[in-house]
């Protein structure tokens, strides 16, 4: 192992790091490099091999390592990518190989960009690699079994100078009762969600620490199966978002090593993922698109569901603090944790370990008194983009709610933007790879507000596919047809399943209390999409009901015009039968998009306005409706919605709406664009004077 100028600079200097999670163990490398000794202390005992640990649960649900995040791991831990392929990790090779259904249908990847080789692996085999190679590579400690109960500091002094602590019994239960002190010239806290940090600072004389929360009452449930070999090999990782307000169901599957899939499936808002057999599935049939639901259907289980729920997710404020302790600092989840569901965790971490090493450069390797400070001011402005992504998107779900932070001026113009630019997103790959790139942490985001993103939303809305669905699959229509004339996983018997540490998947199976639906079951696309053209034409809202009742719910129908949009079952009935009511001439064609979706355009004219629209259907193999979105164009004026709008709602004309958000995102930003150009020139043109002036004087 080499030795760095760092260390030989900082030989006689110990660091520690409170928590051996993956915040933890990047730190840890990072220290390694300016001290001479670094210590990782952890309440746990480490597997021999890769495994779970007692003390992060959450690693038996999937985590998502954004491109971002790998690249800044593997230029830690440049041997990484050997080891885990070595040990079965799962590779990408090419953006098509993920799919991504968003709330506006399946983003189209694979196009111009390029992220290079990516491996998909668990969080607990990272865990290990890293660990082994942070005490075999680079001299690291790894102490399991220790509690940390808070800081050490000399009476009157301003820096914490280590961390007091208790053993535990070898057995790892419960705290030793003698305390101890381990010295330290740096103490990290990364112990995750659960940082005490807060407390320690109070028992030092600090006054309490700002942070904001968000209870988003997110709940989860994951288990691995075996990756059928029969299945269309279409995918190494499929997502399948929630569509807020009404259906905040999500799930994923990502390949792992050994030839597994991992599999969560999540619901925000109080929304929960069962942990039952047949309630796992049926969580899985009821998201928006069908393809999740397929593969878990003949795949066979490896383990048991496990459940968990991450009730709120917070930002502690620790840069607003007047005072501050020198030999003391707070990284990873301590300082901000995210919500899980958008796989920002792990990729953040690894940018506050960058964070880091730019800091300790920055101020001699730690030993400028200012670094502690200097480090977690650095560290807001890290984290600040993925907590306003993060954050805007939990406050669209009701139920949701947020404490200790003044609301943003224009979240609702940004999410108005956003939502115009995801539909046409879905419709323009050029589109679609920008948005990638912020929700992977590429790019910030600041991107999507760039002129060239700006302008491609303007004519997406204007010539009109931003209204309209994507009705594409994460499957091909070939695909999802092969999976679905695969047999179901069958369970064993109930009580062979429960002795069992490998459980079994059972056959689909109907919610508790549900009927056949009347004119739905066993229907095929065809027949189902005729049923509804039938009742469109006749302006029968009571056949259209019917067809959705009593067991389909209408998790995403919206109905759409311009900027404006419904979301609701109960909503949706009520504009539509306004729209069956009110329109003179209405022209009504079927079309049968594939195997998976019927789609029912019609064109119609209300009193003087020309309107048009699409009803997409997308039932399942047995022809039971779980998603029917219903969009509406075209001039739509005060005849049709004004009982929905209200009396004070004149004639608008839908596209020029649709482009409100976004006109009123180009005066937003264009000036702030202006003012960061002016100043990058005047920051250009000082440095050019430094230049020439140094160039004189030499």
């Amino acid at each position: 192992m080499g030795v760095t100028v760092g260390q030989q600079a900082g030989a006689d200097r110990h660091a520690v790091v409170v928590g051996s999670g993956i915040a933890g163990l990047l730190a840890a490398r990072v220290l390694s490099e300016c001290f001479g000794r670094v210590t990782v202390l952890d309440r746990d005992r480490f597997p021999a091999a890769p495994d779970h640990r007692a003390g992060a649960p959450q690693s038996h649900h999937v985590h998502g390592l954004q491109p971002r995040g790998a690249e800044i791991i593997t230029g830690l831990f440049p041997g990484l990518a050997r080891e885990v392929r070595g040990r079965g990790a799962a590779v990408i090779s090419e953006l098509s190989r993920v799919r991504i259904v968003t709330p506006a249908g399946l983003l189209p990847l694979g196009g111009g960009l390029k992220v290079g080789e990516q491996q998909l692996y668990s969080r607990y085999l990272l865990e290990w690699c890293l660990r082994r190679s942070l005490v075999a590579d680079h001299g690291v400690a790894v102490a399991e079994g220790i509690d940390v109960v808070g800081l050490a500091r000399e009476p009157g002094a301003g820096s914490v100078t280590g961390v007091r602590v208790r053993r535990r019994a070898p057995g790892g239960r419960g705290r030793g009762s003698r305390e101890e002190e381990i010295a330290a010239d740096l103490v990290v806290d990364a112990s995750g969600r659960g940082s005490h940090a807060p407390r320690w600072l109070a028992e030092l004389g600090y006054p309490s620490v700002p942070e904001e929360l968000i209870t988003s009452r997110l709940a989860y449930a994951s288990r691995f199966y075996a990756r059928p070999a029969s299945f269309p090999p279409e995918f190494n990782l499929l997502i399948v978002n929630g569509r807020a307000p009404n259906n905040p169901a999500a799930g994923l599957i990502q390949d792992v090593e050994d030839g597994r899939w991992h599999v969560t499936l999540g619901g925000l808002a109080g929304v929960e993922a069962p942990t039952d057999e047949a309630g796992f599935l049926e969580h899985a049939r009821a998201l928006p698109d069908p393809s999740l639901y397929e593969a878990l259907r003949v795949a066979a289980p490896l383990t048991p569901i496990r459940g968990w729920r991450t009730p709120s997710n917070r930002i502690r404020r620790y840069e607003r603090l007047p005072d501050w302790p020198s030999g003391f600092i707070v990284t990873g989840d301590a300082a901000c944790a995210f919500n899980p569901i958008y796989g920002q965790g792990m990729t953040v971490a690894a940018m506050d370990a960058l964070t880091l090493r730019e800091c300790l450069a920055d101020h001699d390797h730690g030993r400028d008194p200012r670094f502690a400070r200097g480090f977690q001011r650095r560290l807001a402005r890290t984290v600040a983009p993925a907590w306003l992504v993060a954050s805007t998107e939990d406050l669209r779900w009701p139920g949701v709610t947020s404490s200790g932070a003044r609301a943003r001026p224009g979240t609702r113009l940004v999410r108005g933007y956003l939502d115009t630019l995801l539909r046409a997103a879905v419709h323009d790959p050029t589109l679609a790879d920008s948005y990638f790139s912020v929700i992977t942490m590429m790019a910030h985001p600041r991107a999507l507000f760039a002129p060239r993103a700006l302008a491609r939303v303007v004519w997406g809305t204007l010539r009109g596919s931003s209204g309209l669905p994507g009705t594409s699959c994460a499957l091909s229509a070939a695909g999802l047809a092969t999976a679905r004339r695969l047999p179901s996983h069958r369970l064993p018997s109930p009580r062979a399943a429960s002795d069992s540490a490998v459980v079994t998947e059972s056959a689909p199976a109907t919610r508790p209390g549900d009927g056949e639906p009347a004119t739905a079951s066993g229907t095929d696309v065809v027949t189902l999409g005729r049923r509804f053209h039938q009742v469109l034409r006749d302006r029968d809202l009571d056949g259209f009901r019917s067809l959705l009742a009593p067991t389909v719910t209408m998790h995403s129908p919206y109905l759409s015009s311009g900027g404006f949009v419904f979301e609701g079952p109960d909503e949706s009935s009520q504009a539509l039968g306004i729209f069956m009511r009110e329109a003179h001439e209405l022209a009504v064609t079927d079309e049968c998009a594939g195997q998976t979706a019927y789609t029912l355009t019609f064109n119609a004219r209300l009193r003087r306005d020309r309107v048009d629209g699409v009803f997409l259907i997308r039932p399942d193999a047995e022809g039971r409706i779980h998603q029917a979105d219903l969009f509406i164009r075209g001039f739509v004026g005060l005849s049709v919605f004004g009982r929905v709008f209200g009396p004070g709602f004149t004639r608008p004309y839908s596209r020029v709406l649709a482009l409100l958000p976004t006109i009123a995102t180009v005066l937003v930003t264009m000036p702030v664009r202006a003012i960061d150009w002016l100043g990058g020139r005047i920051v250009k043109h000082s440095i050019r004077r430094m230049s020439r002036r140094s160039t004189t004087v030499t």
